[in-house]
């Protein structure tokens, strides 16, 4: 099996059903996916899609996502609708911890799970360097 094809295991699972549970109860709502091709990265979103009662259809897929680095992750954001004002974007280590650590006051690597939440004041997508970032929080699926 391929690191592409490789699938959510149990502990992947539950840990994707605390950090939507957490999301809920905090109401912070989902409306715009974009993830990875990779399988467990399907999987992801699957389950955050259906925690969110979102067709599978509105998950949208950027092959680049799937062993990218920083440019990667921006070149997907910059590419987003302007009337989109919030993304959750599923990818991988190390390019997402990378992507992510610009946008952190603590340099920290995003654990399996992980959700860094920034917020921007900015109109379109393609201005998210000019304002900073705003930090909303931190999930660390295994202290939920």
């Amino acid at each position: 099996m391929t690191d592409m094809e490789r699938p959510l295991l149990q502990d992947g699972i539950d840990s994707i059903q605390k950090v939507v549970d957490y999301f809920r109860q905090n109401h912070v709502n989902i409306k715009h996916i974009a993830s990875s091709p990779a399988v467990r990265a399907m999987e992801t979103a699957k389950l955050v899609a259906h925690g969110f009662k979102l067709p599978e259809e509105s998950i949208d897929v950027f092959d680049d996502l799937y062993r990218a680095d920083i440019s990667a992750f921006e070149n997907c954001i910059f590419s987003l609708p302007d009337d989109w004002d919030h993304v959750l974007m599923i990818g991988h280590n190390p390019g997402i911890s990378n992507f992510a650590q610009g946008f952190m006051v603590e340099q920290e690597e995003i654990p399996t799970a992980g959700v860094l939440s920034v917020s921007f004041n900015i109109e379109k997508w393609i201005h998210l360097y000019t304002a900073p970032p705003i930090f909303n929080f931190f999930i660390h699926p295994k202290k939920l």
